[in-house]
């Protein structure tokens, strides 16, 4: 029987807070362990002497927390075992390297592993070759120092090496390591579309599934348990039958992610709100372009260069702004907690909608865009 305990949050989606405002969230939402994303803003890892990695051990204990999966940033950074050029693979293998130790000091024994970006005209058995050979280098370090290794698959976007099941265990029984296991992500099984997740774990097995990564999509999203198509309560079972003992990381959302959720969220589940933003924002920002509110900044935009739709759009926001900032008792729609920042986000998309026809639902859609970034 899985737990909520098993359940580990990531700083993934909390890259515009500081990493002490991500540990103190995951405390006060009854979360135990996280899954530590060690990339910049929150961890780059050149930045940290061993003092610095001692004081955040500290603090991750004094939220009591645990890190449950060390994870370092694999996509934008220049890391890569499939690349041609060996000095490129031996940087790769050094960062992980670097990683695992980081990973023992902050006490965390388990940390993802992927083969990187992969080039389409490179004959793939050739970077089959590349990934086992340095993948075997990383193992023997993490076998040195006790962690164990989640190997995770990518969609196709991103690499042919490694998209599957049937691709990622012959890529470990070729590495041969005890210490390199396979980690399922709900959404790559999805977009890639060739195993269920069911299939997927089932042909890993329970003793070389190492780390889930466990998220919603529509099938691909990185959205919150709930926001998309996934059968999620049945993947649950699926891995409670297998006598699933790990974690389960929340990788949630960043750009790429906002703009496919934009795109594909049923708009019946967010179109009250959205709208309810829409009246009210536009409401307060045409008292702020007929009254006399402030220093009648939006106003001002319109006399001076009021012929350019991109002006129109700014002085909406101003104008809404010079209302609200000086007394206007209108009701406003926020984000992230600003009166200011919600109309910053919405007027500027409805009035660029309306000027130029675009359809309600593709401006909703814009809107889902603009107040999640």
């Amino acid at each position: 029987m899985l737990t909520r305990d098993q359940l580990c949050t990531a700083n993934y989606h909390y890259k515009r807070y500081t990493l002490d405002y991500f540990l103190e969230s995951s405390q006060r939402l009854g979360y135990r362990s996280i899954e530590l994303w060690a990339s910049g803003p929150h961890l780059h890892l050149e930045d940290y002497d061993n003092a610095r990695l001692a004081q955040l051990g500290r603090a991750i204990k004094d939220h009591q927390l645990k890190v449950a999966c060390f994870t370092p940033e694999q996509c934008v950074y220049a890391i890569s075992v499939s690349h041609p050029d060996k000095l490129y693979r031996d940087r790769t293998v050094e960062f992980f390297n670097r990683h695992i130790e980081a990973a023992v000091q902050l006490d965390c024994h388990r940390m993802v592993v992927t083969t990187g970006f992969a080039y389409l005209d490179v004959d793939p058995e050739d970077a089959f070759g590349w990934c086992v050979e340095g993948l075997s280098r990383i193992c023997r370090k993490a076998e040195q120092e006790g962690v164990t290794l989640a190997l995770e698959p990518f969609t196709k976007f991103t690499t042919h090496i490694c998209n599957e099941a049937s691709q990622l265990i012959r890529l470990m029984n070729a590495v041969g390591s005890p210490a390199l296991t396979g980690l399922a992500d709900t959404d790559v099984i999805a977009t890639t579309g060739v195993d269920t997740f069911g299939s997927f774990v089932k042909m890993l097995g329970e003793k070389r599934l190492g780390h889930v990564h466990f998220l919603d999509g529509n099938p691909g999203g990185h959205l919150v348990p709930g926001d998309g198509v996934l059968d999620l309560k049945d993947d649950l079972r699926i891995l409670s039958d297998l006598g699933y003992t790990g974690y389960l990381g929340l990788e949630i959302l960043d750009l790429a992610d906002i703009l496919c959720y934009a795109e594909t969220v049923d708009l019946d589940r967010v179109r009250s709100v959205l709208e309810h933003q829409i009246s009210c924002n536009t409401a307060i920002s045409d008292e702020g372009m007929t009254g006399k509110w402030g220093a009648a900044v939006g106003k001002t935009l319109m006399e001076l260069d009021g012929g350019r739709l991109t002006t129109r759009m700014r002085a909406a926001a101003a104008a809404g702004s010079d209302a609200r900032m000086n007394g206007c008792a209108l009701p406003v729609v926020i984000n992230s907690g600003s009166g200011n920042q919600g109309m910053t986000v919405s007027l500027p998309v409805v009035v660029y909608a309306r000027e130029t026809g675009i359809d309600r639902d593709k401006m909703l859609r814009g809107l889902c865009v603009a107040n999640l970034v």
